[in-house]
């Protein structure tokens, strides 16, 4: 008898690549809004800084997203190692690269609106462990986020491809920067950081040489 998650994911992964060019606008669409609603954020709160316990709580919504959509990034290349859920992975990796430009955009603004809109108006203070962590992070995401486009595959051809396994180095991070903070969603994501490490020593122990992604 079909597992009843295969059934599940069988109609999603059919909805998806059905409409795959209309989620991909979609989602392209969000990445705009998302800029714009950044930029509106900063010139608001230089007229208004009685914004800045607002838009630092939505900084924090945005930073628990943006910690779910790496999850969703970094999944499929787990379960390609241990060759297991493979209709899950297929079905996310073809949004995949859209997800990932999304949750470096929302982490970005997350820090934006909770460390660094706070900081401009009141003045600095000492950097805790857990901001180091999301700065290293975003520094980590930055030339991957730049490099989330046809353009730069073409370009960098098999180079692409070493760039973004830093994508599991920014898992790690972010497990650090969760749990200095005290965030349970880094115990979640520590889990991962140990999948990830197992699928690697299981997929080299199989002889598997093909590219990880």
């Amino acid at each position: 008898m079909e597992p009843l998650y295969t059934k599940i994911f069988g109609i999603i992964q059919r909805f998806v690549l059905l409409n795959k060019l209309h989620i991909v606008r979609l989602l392209f669409f969000t990445e705009i809004l998302l800029v714009l609603f950044a930029c509106s954020g900063v010139v608001a709160v230089t007229q208004n800084n009685l914004l800045i316990p607002v838009l630092a709580l939505i900084g924090k919504k945005l930073g628990t997203l943006s910690v779910v959509l790496l999850c969703f990034v970094v999944i499929p290349g787990i379960f390609r190692r241990l060759q297991c859920f493979t209709i899950v992975r297929v079905t996310v990796m073809s949004i995949r690269r859209h997800l990932g430009i999304l949750m470096y955009l929302t982490g970005v603004i997350h820090s934006l609106f909770t460390y660094w809109m706070p900081r401009f108006i009141f003045g600095p203070t000492p950097l805790q462990y857990f901001q180091i962590f999301g700065m290293v992070t975003l520094s980590l995401g930055f030339p991957l986020f730049l490099t989330s486009n046809d353009f730069s595959v073409k370009l960098l051809k098999k180079m692409w491809d070493v760039l973004h396994k830093g994508v599991y180095i920014m898992l790690f991070f972010v497990s650090l920067h969760l749990l200095f903070l005290g965030n349970g969603l880094g115990i979640i994501v520590f889990i991962l950081v140990i999948m990830e490490c197992v699928s690697y020593l299981y997929s080299t122990r199989h002889h598997d040489h093909t590219i990880t992604r």
